[in-house]
């Protein structure tokens, strides 16, 4: 009994002492515009907030913008009436006059859940910063994490409609998103990171975005190879957003710039008149299982993959690979370049599939294959499991593989980190991994792609059983001109085209 008091007293004795120095603990602050809540605003919600709080939102739309999230809070929103429940809608109307958030310099641990963010923007007439339309986060060491939000008809004067990221120690994580109707006067129409920051989508949709110069989707910007500037896609979708230069994904120069896109979808999309290309990637880069189909880059270019290294070295990595790229329309469907002149390094391209890519060159064709009458190494068919054949999709805007004969069934490559779909379906199923971001339970029949088969290479050698070649082998060495010949004349063949 005497053990118990004084276990109990020393308790007591430690709470009122932590108390006495000032020790916060985390609480929930309830918002409702109505009155039900402590706040009626998230604004005032925000001033009162401390580090680990969580505010919880009523349903609604709030008014508000220019708020400044300067600890590690959590805001959630769609909370039904008593704050036990969520299914209502949260918006948060920027009145079309300033963003919505600034994150202060070394916040972590801050989340967005559930809310609607519309109606922001990053404006030089009432601000001193007019980078991204809904969210600045423009500082070193700030940490976060969005998640089911969508952010929608945001605008930035400057660059980023709906985000802008920079600074060392920065970084983002985004899943369960839609990013829609965003647009940026410069660059990055929905998204724009820069610096040393870092920024994770998971399946995010980026849909309907605009940007007046480069990357209607997300810009890239540039780090150093000890802290580098990252963006990750899995599972995400782009579609039909719009930017007048250089892609609907742009990552810049910088050698200490790293991208990665795994199962995406990246579906009629437009680049303007000045632009050259519907994915400029200038950076170390992974892309696995992504169906890239229907885009359009009105001044030819195609994909863009640029080394930012010589060949052989960690930044000049460059890995493509279980691709789909099906009815995209400019000149060519891969335009590599190299600093170093040399392509056979460091770059690795194997178990792609093409078909229907409509070929609209703007050079001669010399040019456009070779350059100084030194020609690259191309894609060839038959090689590497890359192949030409009709993808058979479900429909002109469902991206499911139709049935066995499509020769992106079994097609791909084993990927050991690669375990699921877009969809979370499980990969691979039937004979093997299919080409694209989503998997069949078909098993290939051989279809009617080019490749090398079991025969003489030029019939049933598109996927499956029949089909499909040895994978892993990396794109290496010089090939002839008749080969060039040959992958033009096949009109949407894959190739690789230095600049």
């Amino acid at each position: 009994m005497e053990t118990k008091f004084r276990n109990s007293a020393m308790v007591l004795i430690i709470a009122t002492a932590m108390v006495c120095a000032g020790t916060s603990f985390a609480a929930d602050i309830l918002v409702d515009a109505g009155g039900s809540g402590a706040h009626t605003t998230i604004t005032a919600a925000l001033a009162a907030a401390g580090a680990g709080d969580v505010m919880k939102v009523m349903g609604g739309t709030y008014a508000e913008n220019n708020m400044t999230i300067a600890v590690g809070v959590a805001i959630e929103g769609g909370y039904d009436a008593g704050f036990t429940t969520r299914g209502s809608t949260t918006t948060i109307d920027g009145g079309g006059t300033d963003r919505h958030f600034n994150v202060s310099a070394g916040v972590t641990g801050w989340s967005l859940d559930g809310l609607t963010l519309t109606n922001g923007h990053a404006t030089a007439a009432s601000l001193t910063d007019d980078r991204g339309g809904s969210i600045l986060t423009s500082d070193d060491g700030i940490v976060g994490t969005i998640n089911d939000c969508i952010f929608s008809s945001n605008v930035a004067d400057d660059d980023g409609g709906a985000i802008y990221a920079n600074g060392a120690g920065t970084s983002l994580t985004v899943t369960n998103t839609t990013i829609t109707g965003n647009s940026a006067t410069d660059d990055g129409g929905a998204v724009y990171a820069d610096g040393n920051s870092s920024l994770t989508f998971t399946d995010t949709t980026f849909t309907g975005n605009s940007a007046g110069d480069m990357a209607a989707a997300i810009v890239n910007g540039s780090g150093t190879t000890a802290d580098p500037c990252t963006t990750i896609f899995t599972n995400c979708i782009f579609t039909d957003n719009i930017s007048e230069d250089d892609g609907v994904i742009r990552v810049s120069s910088s050698t200490g710039t790293i991208i990665t896109l795994t199962n995406c979808v990246i579906a009629n999309n437009t680049v303007g008149a000045t632009g050259d290309s519907i994915l400029y990637l200038r950076a170390k880069q992974t892309v696995q299982n992504c169906t890239i189909v229907g885009n359009t880059a009105a001044n030819g270019g195609g994909i863009i993959s640029e080394r930012t290294a010589a060949s052989g070295t960690a930044d000049g990595f460059v890995l493509w690979q279980n691709n789909l790229m099906a009815n995209n329309t400019t000149d060519v469907v891969f335009n590599w370049r190299a600093p170093d002149g040399v392509f056979g390094g460091g770059i690795t391209v194997t178990n792609n599939v093409t078909f229907g890519n409509t070929l609209t060159p703007v050079d001669p064709p010399a040019s456009s294959y070779s350059n100084d009458g030194q020609i690259p190494p191309l894609v060839t068919l038959g090689e590497d499991g890359n192949i030409e054949g009709d993808p058979k999709f479900v429909s002109a805007s469902d991206y499911h593989l139709a049935d066995a004969t499509s020769a992106a069934v079994d097609a791909g490559a084993t990927i050991a980190g690669i375990t699921d779909d877009i969809e979370g379906s499980a990969r691979p199923q039937g004979g093997g991994y299919d080409a694209g971001a989503y998997e069949s339970a078909f098993t290939g029949t051989g279809g009617d792609g080019d490749g090398d088969g079991d025969g003489d290479g030029d019939g049933d050698g598109g996927s499956g059983s029949d089909g499909v070649p040895v994978a892993g082998m990396p794109v290496t060495g010089a090939i002839g001109l008749g080969l060039v010949a040959a992958a033009c004349a096949l009109g949407g063949s894959m190739f690789l085209r230095k600049k």
